[in-house]
């Protein structure tokens, strides 16, 4: 991948939506699961040429030319790699990485694929103490929360036990080393120099990304004494809060299929909307939209339904978002609960079918406005 490290690289195709890059200069019709047009790269009459945004490549059947959005703008702006890296970054207010040493990209990588096995190990632990008698009042919680057996397999939920190093006592019996696992920040180190589980006696929610692979989790309060009601994972290089939405992973088939997103605030409002049938929602886990979030969801769909707390927080998120989302071609409806409603408590009062028709009757942004 030239001198660029190969996490760069997957972000920058992540970010970079293909067919908004190449509608740029061709013009695209959709045609079943995919986009096609008149072939950039030879003259025909009859479109050829394949756009694929779920899988990020395009193919001409008739000159054979393809490849993704990189190799794209190689083609089509007569650019080197570097160059076309360079351009898409540009357009997308991605960061470049710092560093042109290899060695040190390639060991970044290895470290990235470490960080990724330490997350898959902690999700496995968490999963198997829910099921066990030192879960018990987490499962309680969750049946408290009408969270179906399913959902919580679905979600992959667990639970952290009280103790201050049972995380890191079963990583470091993994073989993991001390030093990653600080660097993922499933573990912290106190002034005093012990290293302590950053999460104890909590519901642990596994965030993932688009690819399923977990990055980070939100660890829940099981006790009303017990605060922050939520922690979450520190930003790493696996996990940025602002390109990641919560659940995408889950839905995104349906996202495409159905050609919108409602898209909901928190963990739980997500979880009830997936149980009420409502299969193409995503989270923001607590803000509004950012501008990677909207790229990120700009691939799979152009349709959004808002459905965000109705109290002054959740209304000024709904402004923000859909500012984003408009300035990004989206068509934008808002979805208006009663107040002190949300879509977690709305479905459990007053069940899936009437939140359903809520997200029907939707308003169009400028109008909610």
């Amino acid at each position: 991948m030239g001198r660029f490290p190969q996490s760069f690289i997957d972000d920058l195709k992540t970010q970079a939506d293909i067919v908004q890059v190449i509608q740029d200069t061709v013009p695209l019709k959709k045609a079943g699961s995919s986009y096609k047009g008149l072939c950039p790269f030879h003259t025909e009459k009859t479109p050829s040429f394949h756009v694929n945004r779920d899988k990020g490549f395009f193919h001409c059947f008739g000159c054979s030319a393809g490849g993704d959005v990189v190799k794209f703008i190689e083609l089509y702006e007569k650019l080197s790699f570097p160059e076309a890296v360079r351009l898409l970054a540009q357009r997308f207010s991605i960061e470049m990485p710092l560093s042109d040493d290899l060695e040190r990209d390639a060991a970044a990588d290895a470290a990235r694929e470490s960080l990724l096995k330490i997350h898959e190990l902690a999700s496995a632990y968490f999963q198997d103490q829910l099921t066990g008698s030192g879960g018990a009042v987490a499962r309680a919680h969750l049946e408290g929360r009408d969270i179906t057996p399913d959902t919580i397999d679905k979600l992959g939920l667990g639970f952290a036990p009280p103790q201050r190093e049972s995380l890191k006592r079963h990583l470091i019996d993994a073989g993991q080393p001390l030093d990653l696992i600080l660097e993922s920040g499933l573990v912290v180190e106190r002034g005093s120099g012990q290293n302590i589980d950053r999460f104890r006696n909590r519901l642990m929610i596994p965030i993932c990304r688009d690819t399923g692979s977990v990055i980070a989790f939100g660890g829940r309060a099981l006790t009303a004494d017990q605060q922050p009601k939520y922690i979450n994972s520190p930003e790493t290089v696996l996990y940025t809060k602002g390109r990641t939405l919560y659940g995408l992973h889950l839905t995104k088939q349906a996202v495409r299929r159905l050609g919108y997103a409602v898209i909901v605030e928190g963990y739980f409002d997500f979880a009830q909307a997936l149980q009420a049938a409502v299969q193409p929602v995503v989270a923001t886990c607590g803000t509004a939209m950012t501008e990677r979030q909207v790229h990120l969801l700009r691939r799979f769909t152009s349709k959004a339904i808002l459905s965000f707390d109705p109290d002054t927080a959740g209304q000024g998120a709904s402004v923000r978002s859909g500012e984003l989302l408009v300035a990004a071609d989206f068509q934008v409806n808002v979805a208006l609960l009663a107040h002190g409603e949300d879509p977690d408590t709305y479905v459990r009062r007053h069940g899936g079918t009437r939140y359903i028709k809520q997200l029907k009757t939707s308003q169009p942004y400028l109008e909610y406005v």
